[in-house]
């Protein structure tokens, strides 16, 4: 017996060294901040009353503890629905205030043209659709539609977006 005291009391430098090392391992790498919670997420885009495919949707969060959160986003299906997803992969958004921009799908043809009213003009999308929105409603400083999500998330957020609308200075605030 006193031999094996003996030895377990000579590895014991060593054991002590190797669970040191691997404490970091054990208890986890982090930066002591885990993702935020989120909540699922998921509505219905509406331009000009009608449901229009391949449209992006970011929900961008307005911070006041000055800790960034992700952004979620989604592609619009052919009736205007979509699902959020965060930054990171994980389907929701985090709870509070966001800004909400809508952006055309990408253009088929060429450039896009800008008008006097700031509205993006014979743009036509992968599917053959035009997309005539205000480039206003693209920038988180500049877009008119706000929501504010709960922690229990929700569905059928409708969110509606007229092509005779325009951005100006005063737009920015709620």
């Amino acid at each position: 017996m006193r031999a094996l005291i003996s030895a377990v009391r000579s590895q014991m430098p060593f054991l002590k060294n190797a669970l040191i090392a691997a404490l970091p391992i054990l208890i986890g790498c982090s930066n002591g901040h885990e993702p935020p919670p989120l909540a699922s997420v998921s509505g219905q885009l509406l331009v000009d009353g009608k449901g229009m495919e391949g449209m992006t949707v970011r929900f961008i969060p307005e911070s006041s503890d000055g800790i960034a959160a992700p952004v979620s986003s989604a592609i619009t299906t052919s009736n205007g629905k979509f699902t959020l997803v965060a930054e990171n992969s994980r389907v929701g958004v985090v709870a509070g205030k966001h800004r909400v921009c809508v952006e055309c799908p990408n253009v088929a043809s060429g450039p896009a043209n800008s008008s006097e009213s700031g509205k993006t003009s014979s743009n036509v999308s992968a599917s053959g659709r035009d997309c005539d929105i205000p480039r206003g409603y693209s920038h988180p400083e500049t877009t008119p539609l706000f929501v504010t999500i709960s922690a229990r998330g929700g569905a059928d957020f409708l969110i509606q977006v007229d092509t005779n609308w325009r951005a100006t200075q005063h737009d920015t605030n709620p």
